[in-house]
């Protein structure tokens, strides 16, 4: 568990997901992982808010956010040069290929499984 901490001590992760119980389990995760955590957001129009003041290290992004798949946020934060995890109910296969390189878990995820996702997001950021 140390070198999780470690590993997240210096990032500033942003939660995007509209159900509140898995916002906040993720949150609680990287919270306890070490990371700093911006959210949950459950709409685009916060997450936009949001981002107009504050440029995280990350996100962990829903692609559905109440009404069938949106890959709108998902572009803008990857044209935002953030490094971004998606987390979706949904099949791989019905991400469009413009952003089909963001690595991609499939719901339901648990901790552990998400917080290896997001190490794995900083040390392919890192370089490392």
């Amino acid at each position: 568990m140390m070198a999780m901490i470690q590993s997240l001590a210096d990032c500033t992760v942003l939660v995007v997901d509209d159900d509140y119980y898995l916002a906040e389990c993720t949150c609680e995760a990287l919270g306890e992982a070490g990371a700093t955590v911006l959210g949950p957001y459950g709409s685009v129009a916060d997450v936009l808010v949001c981002l107009s003041h504050t440029v995280p290290s990350y996100a962990v992004l829903d692609l559905n956010l109440g009404s069938g798949p949106s890959f709108s946020l998902a572009r803008e934060i990857k044209a935002l040069g953030i490094p971004t995890l998606l987390v979706t109910g949904y099949d791989k296969s019905i991400i469009p290929p413009d952003i089909a390189d963001l690595p991609c878990l499939q719901k339901p995820v648990t901790e552990n499984i998400l917080i290896a996702a997001v190490i794995s997001l900083v040390r392919q950021d890192r370089g490392g």
